[in-house]
């Protein structure tokens, strides 16, 4: 009956490992989970050891708080990437932020030692942001006026939609998801929509001059199946030699289409203490820096 009062629930939208298989009991407070356990064989990310996938529920049905242990065997041989997975976010179902908790890592092993209230409490390396959470922003935003277009779906089936606003004859495409670990970009994705949303002197200022088109998700498979890297056909939407699914053509097509003055591709770094900004022009790149100043509070820096 103890053993029954805390368990780990994998395999719905965006778990990582996405299967019970990769869960173990070894104790009735202690846990191993594999996040590198995959439905199929992939390259990249989707290799033992090589990805920053990880998202899990761990369920608490007493009616107090209780202490357990969880080990991440990441299978990092090499221990490559360990310093990168020193931490995780939690979420209890009731609480609206994430709290960032720092981990212990020993050898391949990123150590998760909590008392867990009752209830339910999400586990993720990077906060949560499923295909369920991206069609319910979709339908917030269809009510703030903005056009919402299906432009095409992935190999699977999932829908994929670009977001249009503003009037200007300058085009702004920006994408985010091409990695399915890196929630970031749905979050940025939020904040600008939200953004132009409002009205004031700067947002009709940036309507009138600009069209604004958003791809929030490009790789909703990657995202529902608990990928880091790769859509499940083994496709890389970051790359123009890669393996062409539906996702990839879809993604293709929409450039094609719009022929955007400036193009931005959202990601997230797993580094603590760099943004990357990577762009063909140096100059226009500065210019992003004086709005978008180093956050110092937080010890990040740009890396141009």
């Amino acid at each position: 009956m103890e053993r029954k009062k805390i368990s780990i629930r994998v395999g719905f939208d965006g778990s990582c490992p996405n299967n019970k298989e990769g869960v173990k009991r070894v104790s009735s407070h202690h846990f191993l989970v594999y996040p590198s356990w995959r439905d199929k064989k992939l390259g990249s990310e989707e290799k033992k050891g090589m990805g920053f996938r990880l998202g899990f529920k761990v369920i608490n049905r007493g009616e107090e708080k209780r202490k357990i242990t969880i080990e991440i065997d990441w299978e990092d041989e090499k221990k490559k990437f360990m310093g990168y997975r020193d931490f995780v976010f939690l979420k209890h179902k009731e609480e609206n932020d994430w709290k960032l908790i720092p981990l212990k890592i020993k050898e391949s092993f990123s150590i998760l030692e909590y008392s867990f209230p009752a209830g339910e409490t999400l586990v993720y390396l990077n906060s949560k942001y499923s295909y369920t959470d991206y069609i319910n922003f979709l339908r917030r935003t269809r009510k703030r006026n903005m056009e919402v277009e299906k432009v095409g779906e992935s190999e699977e089936g999932r829908d994929i939609h670009l977001i249009r606003t503003g009037e200007g004859e300058r085009k702004v495409l920006i994408i985010s998801r091409n990695h399915a670990y890196e929630t970031a970009g749905n979050y940025c994705i939020e904040g600008m929509v939200n953004y132009l949303s409002e009205k004031n002197y700067f947002t009709e200022y940036f309507l009138k001059n600009f069209t604004f088109y958003f791809i929030p998700m490009t790789n909703p498979d990657g995202v529902f199946h608990g990928y880091s890297r790769l859509t499940p056909s083994g496709t890389d939407l970051n790359r123009i030699f890669t393996v062409r699914d539906k996702a990839w053509e879809t993604l293709k097509n929409v450039i094609d289409t719009v022929k955007p003055d400036l193009f931005v591709n959202i990601h997230n770094w797993m580094n603590k203490f760099i943004d990357g900004l990577l762009c063909f022009n140096r100059d226009f790149a500065e210019k992003i820096i004086f709005y978008m100043p180093d956050q110092k509070e937080y010890g990040k820096k740009w890396f141009v």
